[in-house]
């Protein structure tokens, strides 16, 4: 079980800096956690997974799932407005270069190296999906997956 509050730990790549709560409409509680995620099977597998976290830690969780086709929309929209509608985004690793120059992303490099994140994370994902500008050393989200779920061999 302590894993999979880890992984809803990693999975908390993106952090939305924090703005007046009427910019977005959407009101805030500071006992709730707001996710934004694409709407397909890992989503809804994290959906389930904040229920344990709920009921051990009394936070509240709620995932909003966007379809993939206005996914990224919803979330430059938010960013564009300084909104504070979501807490954490999982976004697209293709984000990371317009999400670091916009300003919309926090700098984890510190976060990362002082909890150990890269002992118990394949290399190459921090490499390709958390450091910007490459070979700078500089890491800006934690890799919610792997994009490859599966290998087979014969």
């Amino acid at each position: 079980m302590k894993l999979t509050y880890f992984l809803l730990i990693v999975c908390l790549v993106i952090i939305f800096a924090g703005c007046d709560t009427k910019t977005s409409g959407y009101e805030q509680d500071d006992d709730v956690i707001n996710i934004l995620w694409a709407e397909w099977g890992p989503g809804y597998a994290l959906k389930e997974i904040v229920k344990d976290f709920t009921a051990e830690s009394g936070i509240g969780v709620n995932v909003h799932l966007e379809p993939w086709s206005n996914f990224q929309y919803e979330f430059f929209k938010e960013m564009e407005k300084k909104s504070d509608k979501y807490d954490i985004v999982l976004g697209d690793s293709q984000w990371l270069g317009k999400g670091y120059r916009e300003g919309y992303y926090v700098e984890l490099t510190s976060w990362i190296e002082e909890n150990n994140i890269e002992d118990i994370m394949v290399p190459s994902l921090i490499e390709w999906f958390s450091e910007y500008p490459k070979g700078s050393g500089r890491l800006w989200s934690i890799p919610a997956t792997g994009a490859a779920h599966g290998f087979a061999y014969r």
